[in-house]
């Protein structure tokens, strides 16, 4: 199959990100028990609760064609909810987790959708001497 120039397209990616977000969330669920019983675990239930923070966020931002600041609180929302059916410490995992991703995606959009504008070069002055 060959791949548009484009990428794929919108549907499908937002498709894909909530598929899964939906898979991630029933895996989380089905080892809750065990990201509940150690301090890395919780640690881990975080990482994973920020990973559905990334997939809902690409889902909203493919789904309404921009990820505002609305779509982005909402998502982070969702997470820390999700991460909260696991344990407490994963709500604070989660938020800082998600705080780097939403960082590195903001960093990836700025490379890829705004180039660097070209500084100006100055002109030589042409004196003879």
């Amino acid at each position: 199959v060959k791949m548009p120039v484009d990428g794929p397209n919108a549907k499908s990616t937002t498709a894909l990100s909530l598929l899964l977000f939906v898979v991630t969330l029933s895996g989380m669920m089905m080892f809750r028990d065990s990201f509940a019983a150690s301090k890395v675990g919780t640690i881990a239930g975080g990482a994973v609760s920020s990973v559905l923070f990334f997939f809902l966020v690409t889902g909203f931002g493919n789904m309404f064609d921009t990820a505002g600041w609305f779509s982005v609180i909402f998502a982070l929302l969702i997470a820390e909810i999700c991460a909260a059916m696991v344990h407490g410490v994963c709500v604070t995992t989660c938020f800082m987790f998600s705080a780097g991703i939403l960082y590195y995606m903001n960093q990836a959009s700025k490379n890829i959708y705004y180039a660097p504008a070209k500084p100006a070069k100055a002109e030589k002055s042409k004196k003879r001497r």
